[in-house]
């Protein structure tokens, strides 16, 4: 007689009569599926690690949806060429959902036999909760039963107790949403501004790099698929003085932009003028406290390094995830790098309307 099996989750033995892994805490299924859903209480949200694995697979194929359902490591690939992916849990004489979550403990953490659909359009993906008994959330918002919401690469979804990252290629045709950007030099005064080969180099593309490497970070974070940003035009208002950049992408980069970034940039602005002010000329006077002026541009340096930091650690506050403490201060440090070159920057994002 059989005293042990193993764990669907973790893989190791365990009592055969446990309801519970040891190891791992998983729920185990029972060996026939219920026909009726019990209602439960939401787990947290939690993110995972995007599998480097998963990244290859959606790249390679244009219609295949990746599931990645926590505290499993192998994904489920789905062909969506047919126009609907299903998810549930099969019942013995019906037909069997695209997506089964029996074997993955379905039954006893709160899925329907017909909990959601996943339908391709022609825009992308849009998901779909077809009446389920305990709702799906996508991301942290519940859906509204029978209405249809946008998917991205990378979102998390809840089908009862389950939680499951969908990836997945946009089609080709899709580009990022368009949007244009005011770029206006805070440093030149009144000064007239022309596009030059020099201002591109040493304003504009540094700019505009650390914005996408900013943009990539995020995305690392929130577990998406990297998009890149693309530069459709640059023109000059020289009645505004300004630079006017229509691009498509970006959009978290340019919403930290001109949120929490643009508040740190103006309660720091003085600091960072008198710091770029240093690097053109030699600062002659001392300081209000009498220090000597190089003792003062270093305090002020120290001062703003230190603010930056509190910055990065706040933009990664703003999202969870099981990332690993290592790859938590990396992701730290590459902030740092791409937001000093933005805030300390003499060019500022201005707002639409100005």
């Amino acid at each position: 007689m059989t005293t042990t099996k193993s764990c669907p989750a973790c893989h190791k033995e365990i009592k055969a009569d446990s309801t519970t892994c040891a190891y791992c805490g998983t729920v185990l299924v029972a060996l026939l599926p219920s026909r009726t859903t019990s209602h439960i209480q939401p787990p947290p949200i939690t993110r995972q690690p995007i599998p480097e694995k998963v990244i290859q697979i959606t790249r390679l194929y244009a219609d295949i949806l990746v599931f990645q359902v926590y505290g499993y490591e192998q994904p489920i690939l789905v062909r969506a060429s047919g126009g609907e992916v299903t998810l549930g849990r099969y019942n013995p004489g019906d037909l069997a959902p695209s997506v089964d979550l029996t074997p993955y403990n379905g039954s006893q953490l709160g899925v329907s036999r017909k909990h959601a659909i996943i339908i391709r359009q022609e825009s992308g993906y849009v998901v779909k909760d077809i009446g389920s008994t305990n709702g799906t959330w996508l991301n942290d918002g519940r859906l509204i039963p029978d209405e249809i919401y946008p998917l991205q690469p990378g979102d998390l979804l809840r089908l009862g107790q389950i939680n499951l990252n969908v990836y997945f290629r946009l089609p080709d045709t899709i580009s990022p949403t368009e949007t244009i950007i005011k770029l206006k030099n805070e440093f030149s005064g009144a000064s007239p501004i022309r596009l030059t080969p020099d201002d591109l180099q040493h304003q504009l593309s540094p700019f505009l790099k650390a914005m996408a490497d900013l943009q990539s970070n995020i995305e690392t974070r929130l577990n998406e698929i990297s998009t890149p940003i693309l530069i459709g035009e640059i023109t000059v208002d020289s009645a505004k003085s300004v630079f006017e950049i229509r691009l498509a992408g970006g959009a978290q980069a340019l919403r930290l932009l001109k949120g929490t970034g643009a508040r740190w940039r103006e309660a720091n602005l003085e600091k960072i003028i008198t710091l770029h002010a240093k690097r053109s000329t030699m600062i002659s006077a001392t300081s209000p406290n009498e220090q000597p002026p190089e003792e003062y541009i270093h305090q002020l340096n120290i001062e703003l390094q230190n603010s930056l930091a509190d910055l990065a650690q706040e933009v990664l506050n703003n999202f969870t995830s099981t990332t690993t403490s290592a790859a938590k201060q990396d992701l730290k440090q590459a902030l740092i790098t791409h937001l000093q070159i933005l805030l300390f920057s003499p060019l500022r994002i201005i707002p639409d309307d100005v």
